[in-house]
């Protein structure tokens, strides 16, 4: 049965950098079949997005620009009459923080009811935290909403 040559199991790449991972054999006999797998569906040649070059005993998967939905487990399996061997290595593309809901200044009454929001995104995930007044006093928030229930002073 075909062997392949041991990789690292883990790829932290930026945003916009190029992805390429190597899938090469110690051992197998032609006539030998690989394929590219991500999160269990098959990859295929995109242009200008993803190249994939296989030779007789070797596959090389190379992805441009990589984005946050290029993170995910990434499978070489090559195939023989024999049997098959598989590796599996995760990538993960670090995202800068975007804000989706940037926090603003508003205008209240008193004794009303506020709810405050703010999201963002990247990798890895933000954590938002809500503080007041100085010496700063975290509040307790869910997913970057605060909830006053009655504004006072």
């Amino acid at each position: 049965a075909p062997k392949i040559i041991p990789q690292t199991n883990t790829q932290t790449l930026e945003e916009g950098s190029r992805f390429k991972s190597f899938c090469g054999l110690i051992q197998g006999s032609e006539p030998l079949q690989f394929e590219w797998i991500k999160d269990r569906n098959a990859i295929v040649q995109e242009k200008g997005k993803v190249n994939i070059e296989t030779t007789s005993q070797q596959s090389i998967i190379a992805l441009e620009k990589v984005t946050s939905k290029d993170t995910g487990n990434y499978t070489c399996v090559v195939t023989n009459d024999i049997g098959k061997d598989s590796f599996t290595l995760s990538l993960i593309v670090k995202v800068p923080l975007k804000w989706r809901y940037e926090p603003r200044s508003i205008t209240v009454t008193l004794g009303a009811e506020v709810l405050l929001e703010c999201d963002a995104i990247g990798y890895p995930q933000p954590i938002i935290k809500w503080f007041r007044n100085e010496p700063f006093e975290q509040l307790i928030t869910d997913q970057g909403v605060l909830k006053i229930e009655k504004i006072t002073l």
